[in-house]
């Protein structure tokens, strides 16, 4: 899972990017599990809405407008259905949570590390950039990669029982917000300001050692990116407000209203999966990108496929009632984070977006036994005294 955060960086022809490779070992891991146990673990609901909205998508190259790029995007469809798939069958026990969510943040490191081996490298010469990114990753996209680290760093701090993991993931906090400040994504700044947000109303969960450092850290970490990044990088950050308040979004408004347009032809089934492009280019003269998940999903595959979207994405939401106040907290703050970045970027087709969906779900369904544990003990105590008559 380190690969999540370094895979667009490598990109090995022939292959596709290093994701790609990374996943073989997991898909071997899933396989060699379901030997052993002889046995599928039992799907949650939201789970089940996730393989239904894969489903549905693979249903819509009948009635696509463009039917090979509907069976091309399918291609991505499935190996995001595989991963998801390994990712939950491995997922069994809290151990193995803390494993993939340290995985993921050796990938994070790395990308952040290189960020800010690439500003060092450029000098003076960075002062020519607004934005910094990876290899071929989106700056956007790069961006709200490294900010969802900030909670889940956050989360092994607090409750991971290695202190070498939780030292690792206390100095991480601070260089991902050098990180995502250097790629100069407004909707990376405000996915990072959530993450922090975190981690403050949070910070009575830690140790107050934790406390004081994680604080100090982020506040040194601000004032560093202010001294080294470029001007420019911190005007087009500064600009962010007026942007939401004042602005198009980079021409979004423009597109979402085409959207629109497109979507009134094809109501309730949309135009097939992966076609957002082609079902806007009689209203906009050309092929563009929606910006925005719950766009495409309504345009492609109508309010059908959007509400199986959300349920998708959102449906774990309905069960969480029973975790504790830390762990809750989190799972709204990684499905804030994630909502933020489905709103301004089309994120439907990243391996990102499904990693941390089936995260979250993998996270709640362990959490939610260990309460349910809890709670069947809490008033099932066995006195010795009723034990021994």
């Amino acid at each position: 899972m380190a690969s999540i955060g370094i895979q667009d960086v490598f990109v090995i022809e022939a292959i596709g990017t290093v994701t790609r490779l990374l996943g073989a070992p997991l898909l071997v891991a899933a396989l060699v599990y379901l030997i052993k146990q002889r046995a599928l673990p039992k799907p949650t609901v939201p789970l089940v809405w996730m393989f239904v909205f894969f489903a549905y998508c693979t249903l819509s190259v009948f009635w696509s407008i463009d039917p090979s790029t509907t069976a091309s995007r399918l291609q991505t469809s499935v190996q995001l259905m595989v991963m998801v798939g390994c990712l939950w069958i491995v997922t069994t026990s809290q151990a193995r949570l803390n494993d993939i969510a340290f995985a993921y943040l050796a990938g994070v490191g790395y990308a952040v590390a290189s960020l800010v081996a690439l500003i060092v490298s450029l000098g003076d010469a960075s002062a020519a950039f607004s934005r910094l990114s990876l290899g071929s990753f989106n700056p956007n996209y790069l961006a709200n990669t490294m900010a969802c680290g900030l909670p889940l760093a956050w989360y092994l701090v607090v409750k991971h029982r290695s202190p070498l993991v939780r030292a690792a993931s206390l100095l991480l906090i601070p260089s991902i917000v050098v990180g995502v400040l250097s790629t100069g994504s407004r909707g990376g700044l405000l996915a990072a300001l959530v993450g922090c947000s975190f981690v403050l109303v949070t910070l009575t969960s830690a140790h107050r050692r934790y406390r004081w450092a994680v604080l100090a850290m982020v506040i040194s970490a601000g004032v560093v990116a202010m001294d080294v990044l470029p001007a420019q990088t911190l005007e087009r950050l500064a600009s962010t407000a007026p942007a939401l308040t004042e602005g198009d979004l980079n021409s979004r408004e423009d597109i979402w209203r085409i959207g629109f347009l497109a979507w009134g032809e094809r109501p309730w089934f949309g135009s097939g999966f992966g076609t957002f492009p082609a079902a806007i280019t009689p209203y906009a003269g050309a092929a563009r990108s929606p910006h925005n998940t719950f766009m495409n999903a309504l345009v492609a595959m109508g309010i059908v496929g959007l509400a199986l979207a959300l349920l998708a994405f959102y449906s774990v939401l309905f069960y969480t009632s029973q975790l504790p106040k830390f762990e809750r907290m989190l799972i709204g703050a990684l499905l804030l984070m994630m909502f933020m970045g489905h709103s301004a970027n089309d994120n439907m087709y990243s391996k990102f977006t499904w990693f941390t969906h089936t995260w979250i779900l993998s996270a709640q369904t362990i959490w939610s036994r260990e309460a349910r544990r809890t709670l069947f003990e809490k008033h099932h105590v066995v006195s010795p005294s009723n034990a021994s008559s």
